[in-house]
Order: C-alpha cells, then sequence, then structure tokens
C-alpha cells in the first residue's frame, strides 16, 4: 500500500490518541491505590453522628408539636375575641356609614341643582362669545396670509433679480473671453506635475523611480517567500521521516502482537475442538449404552404384553358372547364421541379463520380508504399551496408592471420637463453665431 502524507498523520494522531488513553488510565489507576481503611473510620463516624442528629431532631420536632398546639389555642381563643370586637365595630361603621352615605346624597343634589343654573346662564352669554372668538381667529388668519403673500412675492422678485444680474455677468464674461485669442501652447517637463492638486500627484521621472524600487522590493520579497517556503519543505519532510519512522516501528510491534494473538487463538480453537470431539465421543457412548438399556426394557415390556394378551385372549374364550358385545358396543360409542369432538374443532378452527379473514378484509378496506383520504387532503393541499403561489406571482407581476410602469412615466416626464428647460435656455454665444452667420447672408 502507498503511503502518503494524509496517511502518515492520520496513524501518527491515532497512535498519539492511544497513547494518551493509556497514559490517562495508569494515572487512574496509580491514584486509586490508597489505604481505605481511613474511609471506612469517617464513613463510621459520620453515621453515628447522623443518627445522634437525627435522634435530636425528633425530640426537638415532639418539644415544637407541644408548644404549636398551645400556641394554636391560644391564638384560636384570641381569634375568638377579635372577632367579636371586629363585628361590634363593623355594626357602628356601618350605621356611621349610612349616615355619610345620606350626607354625601343631599351635597349631590345641591351640586346637581347648582350646576343647572351655571349651564342656564352658559346657554344664554356663550354663543356670542364664541360668534366673537371665531371672526377675531379668522381675522388673524387673513392678517398672517396677506403678509405671508407680501413676503414671498418680495423673495420672488429679489431671486429675479439676482439671476438676471448674474445672467447677464456671464453674457459679458463670455463675450470678453470670445474676443480675446490666447495662447494654448503647452511644453512636456517630466520632472513637473500636473498640478490638480490630487493626494498622490507626482511626476513622471518620479514615477519611473518608484516603479524601479517597487519592482526592487517585490523581487526580494519573492525571494525571502521562496526561501522560507524551501526551509519549511524540508523541515516537514523531516517530519515526516520522522512520523513514517515510528509508524514503522508501531506495525511491526503491532504486528507481532497480532501473530502471537493469532497463534493463541489457533491453540485455544484446536484445544476447544479436541475438547469437543472428546465430549462427543462420551456423549455417543453414553447413548449408546442408554439405547441398549432401552432396547432391553422394550424387549422385556413385549413379552409382558405377549403374554398379557395370550392370557386376555384365553379369558375371553371363556367368557360369554355378551361380554363381547359390550366391549364392541363401548368401543363404538368411544369412535362416535371422537368423531364428534373433531367435528367440533374442524368447526371452530373454520369459524376462526372465516372470522380472521374477514377482519383482515375489513382491515384492508379501511387502510384503503385512509390512503385515499389521505391522498385527497393531500392532493387539496398541494392545489391550494399551488394556487396561492400562481395569486402571489401574478400580484407580484402586477405590482412589478405598475412600477415599471410608473418608473417609466417618471422618466419619460423628466425627460420631457429637461427638453423644455433646454428649449428655454438662452446661450449667448450661439445667439451671437447665429446673427453673424444670418449677416452675411
Amino acid at each position: 500500500m502507498k503511503i502518503n502524507t494524509a496517511t502518515i498523520l492520520r496513524e501518527d494522531a491515532l497512535f498519539r490518541a492511544k497513547q494518551e488513553q493509556e497514559a490517562a488510565k495508569i494515572n487512574a489507576y496509580e491514584a486509586e491505590l490508597r489505604d481505605s481503611s481511613d474511609f471506612h473510620r469517617w464513613q463510621t463516624e459520620m453515621r453515628a453522628q447522623d443518627q445522634k442528629t437525627r435522634l435530636e431532631q425528633i425530640a426537638r420536632t415532639r418539644v415544637l408539636a407541644k408548644a404549636s398546639a398551645e400556641e394554636a389555642h391560644q391564638a384560636k381563643l384570641n381569634q375568638l375575641l377579635d372577632n367579636r370586637q371586629l363585628a361590634a365595630r363593623g355594626v357602628e361603621e356601618g350605621r356611621a356609614m349610612q349616615k355619610q352615605r345620606q350626607l354625601e346624597t343631599e351635597m349631590t343634589l345641591f351640586k346637581k341643582k347648582h350646576l343647572v343654573g351655571e349651564v342656564k346662564e352658559e346657554r344664554e352669554t356663550a354663543p356670542k362669545l364664541a360668534v366673537e372668538s371665531v371672526l377675531e381667529r379668522k381675522n388673524q388668519i387673513r392678517k398672517g396670509v396677506q403678509h405671508d403673500m407680501e413676503t414671498r412675492l418680495k423673495h420672488r422678485q429679489d431671486e429675479n433679480d439676482a439671476r438676471a444680474k448674474a445672467l447677464a455677468e456671464h453674457v459679458k464674461r463670455l463675450k470678453a473671453e470670445q474676443s480675446v485669442h490666447r495662447d494654448h501652447t503647452n511644453f512636456f517637463d517630466p520632472t513637473d506635475t500636473v498640478g490638480l492638486g490630487l493626494l498622490d500627484e507626482m511626476s513622471l521621472v518620479e514615477m519611473q523611480e518608484r516603479l524601479t524600487r517597487n519592482r526592487k522590493r517585490d523581487q526580494e520579497n519573492c525571494e525571502q517567500k521562496r526561501k522560507e517556503l524551501v526551509v519549511a519543505r524540508n523541515a516537514k519532510r523531516d517530519r515526516l521521516a520522522e512520523r513514517v519512522k515510528n509508524i514503522k516501528k508501531v506495525r511491526e510491534a503491532a504486528a507481532e502482537k497480532n501473530h502471537k494473538t493469532s497463534q493463541y487463538q489457533s491453540q485455544c480453537a484446536a484445544d476447544l475442538k479436541t475438547a469437543i470431539q472428546h465430549r462427543e465421543e462420551r456423549l455417543l457412548l453414553d447413548l449408546v449404552e442408554e439405547l441398549e438399556i432401552k432396547r432391553t426394557v422394550l424387549s422385556s415390556y413385549r413379552e409382558k404384553l405377549r403374554d398379557e394378551a395370550e392370557r386376555t385372549k384365553k379369558d375371553q374364550l371363556f367368557a360369554g358372547a355378551g361380554e363381547q358385545l359390550k366391549e364392541k358396543k363401548a368401543h363404538e360409542e368411544l369412535l362416535k364421541g371422537a368423531e364428534r369432538m373433531a367435528k367440533n374443532t374442524q368447526r371452530r378452527s373454520l369459524e376462526r379463520t372465516a372470522m380472521y379473514e374477514t377482519t383482515k378484509s375489513r382491515e384492508l378496506h379501511q387502510n384503503t380508504h385512509n390512503r385515499i383520504l389521505k391522498e385527497a387532503s393531500h392532493r387539496k393541499t398541494q392545489t391550494r399551496k399551488e394556487g396561492l403561489v400562481k395569486e402571489a406571482a401574478h400580484e407580484m407581476m402586477c405590482i412589478q408592471k405598475e412600477e415599471i410602469a410608473e418608473k417609466k412615466k417618471k422618466y419619460f416626464n423628466q425627460k420631457k420637463a429637461h427638453r423644455e428647460r433646454m428649449e428655454t435656455i438662452v446661450d449667448p454665444y450661439t445667439e451671437r453665431i447665429n446673427e453673424l452667420l444670418t449677416g452675411k447672408r
């Protein structure tokens, strides 16, 4: 078998795990080797102390039970006295509450009468005050709206003036730029930057120097990594070689152990086979002896039966014909009884068989019916789910179509507004060129 790196690492891990298990077993065995006399003495003392504590607790429970019984009797008497006092106090409080309820009823009646008078007065004066307050609030709203409109109109006028002023200045600047011709000749300087104000802005010479330094640094880094990889590969090869050597030793030890174990098992199997063969031979001899004994006993029993039959035959010859008829009739009755018993047994067997077949067919029919109902329910559920999925998909498609239509409409509206805005924008330079062209024509 070819040994690769994965095989080496796997076998090394198994060997190390086995070593750790054996070390743990040895440590546990060493830790458990101790004298147990101190433990047994401590256990005996603790049991005696527990017994003493239990007896003391029983005595304390008895004393507490007596005291609690006396306290319960005293509490019962106190509760009876408290109940009587509470009943008398409740009667007095009931009378006082009845008087208070009567006074509250009179006070409520007085408040209601006073409220009725106030409502009447309010009905006479409230509408006028409400109309006046509404008119005043509307006047304030009108003044606020007028002031807001004036402010907005003034602000819009200021914006229009500022825009017209800025547009006029822009037109003047464009005219001035078009009337003056500038020199746009550029000279390339490799040591100068573009002058855009960027963070990493540099000249061509600086860029070439930096590129040269970067290439040199990359080459040094590649060389250093190559050396590190070579060193790591050599170290890994050495470790693998050491592990292979260790694995070979472990395999040799395991092979020797397996060889001894197989020899021992073969020897045990051979010994067991020999013992079984001796036992079978001994059992066979015992069986032969037992059969001989049984054969002898059977032959003697047959001789006795033969003698008994001859003696019976002689007795029947000497007996009358009536005895023979009685025996024949009894024999026939026994045969008829056996026939009836056989018929009853056969009938019961047929009934049980028919009942079993009926029950089996009924159960099969019920199972088929249940399976059909279950399949129908499953189909309904699947159909309902598919319908819900289709509805959801249709609804999602409609929503997407509406969103796409809304986006298209919004896009066309923006495009139309942009085109209208571009048409309204005045370009002074274009107008000037058009006027010149028209004048030339």
